[in-house]
């Protein structure tokens, strides 16, 4: 995986909110432990070889430079992640963009979508805002399945189990 072209500082706040939104989603929601529909287990997990790895970092790094700044909103911070799925044999990037108060230490506006890297298609989009009054609103939360039905989502941690399928 690769975070790149977000200064240390922005990195540090963004994965600081992450772990925040993470850890509020997962304990708050009632339906963080019921399982996703049709889910799939493999009992075994392809590995990615370096060469892959390492021309998925290229991809992501040009899809991002090209298309990042367009799929999110303005004024916003952006940073990606990259991940390569040898069971899928493709290049997946997941574009990070948040709104951050730093007076109240919170994300007044969050987002993940993730595309294939060469292709552009999207595959899903997770957005939710929040006022100075809890909760969170998730405005978006969807998955396009392997299998290509479409799951809707309610939470962030739903939406992670689901985006899982590829990586």
């Amino acid at each position: 995986m690769a975070f790149n072209t977000v200064p240390p500082v922005t990195i540090a706040i963004v994965f600081a909110g992450l772990l925040v939104i993470g850890v509020a989603a997962n304990v708050s929601s009632p339906l963080a432990d019921k399982p996703l529909p049709k889910m799939q287990q493999s009992a075994q997990t392809p590995v990615a070889n370096l060469a892959d790895q390492e021309k998925c970092t290229e991809q992501a790094d040009s899809f991002y430079e090209r298309e990042g700044a367009r799929l999110s909103r303005k004024e916003t911070t952006r940073g990606y992640i990259n991940q390569y799925s040898p069971k899928l044999g493709k290049c997946f990037i997941t574009i990070i963009a948040s709104e951050y108060s730093l007076s109240s230490l919170k994300f007044s506006f969050y987002k993940m979508s993730i595309y294939d890297a060469v292709a552009g298609t999207l595959y899903g989009t997770y957005s939710s805002s929040r006022g100075s009054i809890p909760p969170e609103y998730v405005s978006e939360c969807w998955v396009t399945r392997e299998s290509g039905e479409n799951y809707h989502c309610h939470s962030q941690a739903q939406w992670k189990a689901a985006a899982a399928e590829y990586q």
